[in-house]
């Protein structure tokens, strides 16, 4: 599917993020945004989510998958330089608030289980016991 979202559309959402001075563009991240707003969209079997909706979950995500490349500062200082990031590696698209406000507008779901696939696997991997309880066994005294 096309493309949903435009370059300024997600420097709006970034704000004072985006690196204004090197201007990155930003049609990677919008090529993997749009990528994972096809699936949900897929996902979507009751038509639930609108075409305005679908930009907004690619635009969202998008800036998300900026923020890590770009990591986003928390906090800042000047004077013998310090800085601190946000985010938390690990958590998939729950790791940025861009993220975060993505999976929000996905009413579906999907997005909120794939990121739990992401982060946990998508298959668990289990044993059961398949025989019966020791005291439903039947006692042999001869084996013989």
């Amino acid at each position: 599917m096309a493309v949903r979202t435009t370059d300024t559309e997600v420097k709006a959402i970034l704000l004072g993020q985006y690196d204004l001075s090197g201007e990155p563009a930003l049609t990677a991240f919008i090529a993997t945004a749009s990528s994972l707003t096809d699936y949900v969209d897929t996902c979507d079997t009751l038509n639930e989510l609108s075409t305005a909706t679908l930009e907004l979950i690619e635009r969202w995500l998008a800036a998300h998958y900026y923020a890590h490349a770009d990591q986003l500062a928390q906090s800042k200082s000047t004077g013998d330089a310090s800085s601190s990031f946000q985010g938390v590696t690990g958590k998939g698209l729950e790791s940025t608030q861009y993220g975060q406000t993505a999976i929000n507008l996905d009413i579906t779901g999907c997005l909120a289980k794939k990121n739990r696939e992401m982060v946990e696997g998508k298959v668990k991997a289990g044993i059961t016991w398949l025989g019966k309880a020791k005291s439903d066994q039947t006692e042999y005294v001869d084996r013989d």
